[in-house]
């Protein structure tokens, strides 16, 4: 899940320097007026928000799966803890005999 995570992440880079990009051609276009331009920079508006949406889940999602990872790798080792505990008082019971029962 953490390598998931980590193709996340790649892609969230990619992302933000396509958009870093098209905002620096956006930016050479500053000169450009009248109505044409406004509906361009309209449309360019949506598709940045459009990009940081993109970019904000990927974020997100990466983070919810190393969360998720942690949460399992601290479950499991719980889980071995728990084990480990009882397997250690099996044995000292059964050194002991069947007295308990």
């Amino acid at each position: 899940m953490r390598e998931a995570a980590d193709r996340m992440d790649v892609s969230a880079e990619r992302a933000r320097a396509q958009k870093a990009e098209v905002e620096e051609a956006v930016g050479r276009l500053s000169s450009f007026t009248g109505t044409a331009a406004d509906s361009y920079r309209g449309a360019m508006t949506e598709w940045y928000q459009n990009a940081d949406t993109v970019i904000n889940e990927l974020v997100g999602m990466a983070r919810k799966m190393r969360d998720s990872a942690d949460d399992y790798e601290r479950g499991h080792r719980d889980a071995t803890n728990v084990a480990d505990d009882a397997a250690t008082f099996i044995r000292s019971q059964s050194s002991a005999g069947l007295t308990g029962l």
